[in-house]
């Protein structure tokens, strides 16, 4: 593909789920078969802390578990994400994801337009768009 991604959290839901569109399930498997679905520690967090039955929960674990898992700790994802949150108003993990996208150069995945798009100079790509 060429360009480097940041899977948010309802496009990997969508996508174990079976809800993304025909571009969208092509896109992620492009991104996994280059080994390259790269996700923020918040996304790992709200994919597997919520209720789901069981095998659900292993599904999305062996993704996340081959995902590129970006911390949290770099100062200046953290910083980005001050700065968001002071001229935006999104919510923090919204903010926190944006913030790993901007300082590592990716394009997020995400069918949320409506929140990122007052994220200046954030690439948006939202798969059920394709």
């Amino acid at each position: 593909m060429g360009k480097r991604h940041l899977v948010g959290s309802n496009t990997l839901i969508d996508f174990l789920s079976g809800r993304l569109p025909p571009d969208g399930k092509r896109l992620m498997f492009d991104l996994i078969d280059q080994d390259e679905v790269n996700i923020s520690v918040i996304t790992e967090i709200e994919v597997l802390g919520f209720q789901a039955p069981e095998e659900y929960l292993q599904k999305v674990q062996r993704l996340v578990d081959e995902a590129n898992v970006i911390p949290l700790a770099e100062p200046a994802i953290v910083q980005k994400a001050i700065e968001i949150r002071r001229h935006s108003r999104l919510k923090l993990p919204d903010a926190v994801i944006a913030a790993t996208a901007l300082t590592r150069q990716l394009t997020l995945i995400t069918r949320n337009e409506k929140d990122f798009s007052r994220v200046e100079d954030l690439k948006i790509l939202n798969p059920h768009s394709l």
